[in-house]
């Protein structure tokens, strides 16, 4: 995988590599976007704060983040781990702005088409925004949040016949 330095987008976005010092921003976006993402599947008192989930924070430490920062904030990050991209969060200020698709936009070309990722069913715009991108439903399957509440989950991939997930 090649590693990427920092890149100025339009709006005045710079989107660079995640330091430590973006932790708290990074928990917070997480933390506020987290319910727009679960919406109609799992009621927002049952979900887990990122500082708090251990399978979650496995999976953020061992991905490559990105952040996306704007006059000196930051607004949204992105993660990918291998081939599948495993954070994708903007904080609610900066909905349809194109930080997602910018995000995307930088991390994609690192990944390739053997990216996937995973979906609840009902956040109907991020799998709007993934389309967008070429990615298309692999297989739908009951998953599990929190390992006991049940949610239909879309695993979503550019290229479904690679199965990059197996």
């Amino acid at each position: 995988m090649n590693v990427k330095h920092c890149v100025t987008t339009t709006n005045n976005m710079k989107i660079r590599v995640y330091e430590r010092h973006d932790w708290n921003s990074v928990v917070d976006i997480f933390n506020k976007a987290k319910p727009d993402e679960f919406k109609g599947s799992v009621d927002k008192d049952d979900l887990v704060p990122l500082e708090k989930d251990e399978d979650i924070l496995r999976l953020f430490h061992s991905s490559n983040i990105y952040v996306a920062e704007q006059n000196n904030e930051i607004i949204g990050f992105a993660g990918y781990k291998k081939y599948l991209i495993s954070f994708l969060f903007v904080n609610p200020d900066h909905y349809r702005q194109k930080v997602a698709t910018k995000l995307l936009d930088y991390i994609l070309p690192s990944i390739g088409n053997k990216a996937w990722l995973l979906v609840v069913n009902t956040n109907l715009s991020a799998i709007e925004l993934y389309n967008k991108f070429g990615f298309t439903i692999a297989e739908e399957f009951l998953g599990k949040y929190n390992r006991n509440i049940n949610v239909t989950v879309l695993r979503l991939a550019i290229d479904p016949s690679l199965k990059s997930w197996k």
